[in-house]
């Protein structure tokens, strides 16, 4: 006679009385100590509580061909934020002396952006917060 996987479970189930989640740093979770898993509802609920039973049951897909390509993504996004930043320094260094010193001027750039807002400019500002968030999205997904 086979047996589905709920009823898999529950065979399984009364040897490991109450399941813990032993993190990588290797103190249980309190919160997952609180029932057992024949306890749980039938479903993910009861496979999770199985699953975190027992350590050599924690295996997961790691996605690692769509994690690379969401990195590639995130490169070529930053490097044409970058190109973009770039083209612009570029541009605002063969200006005139006066306006080239936003260049060498936090608060110079922040008042000349301030202006170029209000034409509906892409100003540098605007490329740079672009790029923290892209870099750090990068940064975590590494």
């Amino acid at each position: 006679m086979r047996m589905t996987a709920t009823q898999s479970l529950k065979s399984v189930a009364p040897m490991r009385p109450k399941y813990a989640h032993v993190s990588s740093m290797g103190t249980q979770c309190a919160s997952d100590l609180t029932e057992t898993v024949e306890e749980c509802p039938l479903g993910y609920p009861r496979l999770a509580a199985f699953t975190a039973s027992e350590q050599n049951f924690m295996l997961y897909r790691g996605f690692s061909c769509i994690h690379a390509r969401l990195l590639l993504n995130l490169q070529t996004s930053i490097q044409m934020l970058e190109a973009e930043l770039d083209q612009k320094d570029r541009f605002h260094d063969t200006l005139d002396t006066e306006k080239k010193k936003r260049l060498r001027s936090w608060d110079l750039d922040l008042e000349a952006c301030e202006e170029e807002k209000e034409r509906d400019v892409r100003t540098r500002g605007d490329i740079l917060e672009e790029l923290r968030v892209k870099v750090c999205q990068y940064g975590t997904s590494l």
